[in-house]
């Protein structure tokens, strides 16, 4: 379900937590040119790189989008 999620919007970049650490979404995030910033599962054989610094950031955008839903929530 997790590529239903991307398909169809523009990315450079897709982050995601380690429960989306799965082949098949790493091949859709590709397939669109974008590059998977998505930490490897612990059970993983084969590692992916990870960047970590572009990871970090992700934090920063769940606290604006999760801002931004507090403020429309309250003009509702």
């Amino acid at each position: 379900q997790a590529a239903e999620l991307i398909e169809g919007l523009p990315a450079e970049v897709v982050m995601a937590e380690t429960a989306y650490d799965a082949d098949h979404l790493r091949q859709a995030i590709a397939a669109k040119g974008a590059l998977a910033v998505i930490p490897n599962n612990p059970s993983r054989a084969l590692k992916h790189p990870l960047d970590k610094h572009l990871y970090a950031q992700r934090h920063l955008v769940e606290c604006v989008v999760c801002e931004e839903h507090w403020l429309q929530a309250g003009t509702v």
